[in-house]
């Protein structure tokens, strides 16, 4: 199946993220296979958009979908918000870009005490179970996550958050493993 179809919602106003995030989905499920591809895209798009909602500050954000080839789908969510880092400073951790990146994918929250924030580090957790990739810029650090390690380096500072995911179109992780994984678990 050939298809070349680019998918791109912007945001306006925060206040209908729900709506056009779920919009969103409807028009990019098509684009995979794999018996649970809605439950794990619905993750992977549900958890990103609700970080633009619960920690950027903005009231903009681009979804981003693209047919690389055949085999691969680059899907990419943005904010022009304040950035992973000024977050983590704003709740009191006196952290750098590429630090707050690293809390974030090892499970750090932002959120008040108690409030589970594994929402970063279980989207890192998925995308390694379907070899693909995840590329997170924000601030002035870009991380790149991979194979298990990621790899961080420092980049021109920018404003907001962007989520870069490289996903196989064939999508399909065991139900058990999957929810293994958003329960904490590897």
């Amino acid at each position: 199946m050939e298809d070349q179809e680019k998918t791109i919602i912007k945001i306006a106003d925060v206040a209908e993220f729900e709506y056009q995030t779920e919009q969103f989905f409807k028009q990019v499920v098509p684009h995979f296979q794999g018996s649970n591809r809605e439950n794990i895209l619905n993750y992977l798009i549900a958890e990103l958009g609700d970080n633009i909602k619960q920690h950027s500050q903005s009231k903009k954000a681009v979804l981003d979908f693209s047919p690389r080839n055949q085999e691969l789908a680059d899907l990419i969510i943005s904010d022009g918000g304040i950035g992973i880092g000024s977050s983590f400073r704003k709740a009191g951790l006196d952290v750098n870009d590429q630090e707050a990146i690293k809390l974030a994918l090892r499970g750090r929250s932002t959120k008040k005490e108690g409030n589970r924030g594994w929402g970063l580090r279980t989207v890192a957790a998925i995308v390694l179970k379907l070899k693909a990739s995840l590329e997170i810029s924000s601030g002035n650090a870009r991380a790149i996550v991979e194979a298990n390690k990621p790899i961080f380096m420092k980049v021109p500072n920018r404003k907001g958050t962007t989520i870069s995911l490289v996903l196989p179109k064939k999508i399909e992780i065991p139900d058990k493993i999957f929810y293994d994984i958003l329960e904490g678990e590897k």
